[in-house]
């Protein structure tokens, strides 16, 4: 896959859930998907195996209004 065909991925998840954008990264090559005591509070998290290397972290606060307008 393409950098280019990975952000078109990215992209394309829908924006009323995480759900699937966890489920895709969790399936990562020794991805662990970490939850908390709610859906609120979770990560992905995939442990490097170079000696020299750097944390990557990204986050992302987000909020679903369900309401009718």
């Amino acid at each position: 896959m393409t950098e280019i065909e990975l952000l078109m991925e990215f992209i394309s998840y829908p924006l009323n859930s995480a759900e699937k954008i966890m489920k895709r990264f969790a399936n990562l090559p020794n991805a662990e998907w970490r939850k908390g005591k709610d859906k609120q509070q979770q990560f992905v998290f995939v442990r490097g195996t170079r000696k020299d290397a750097a944390t990557l972290v990204a986050h992302a606060d987000t909020f679903f209004n369900n309401a009718d307008h």
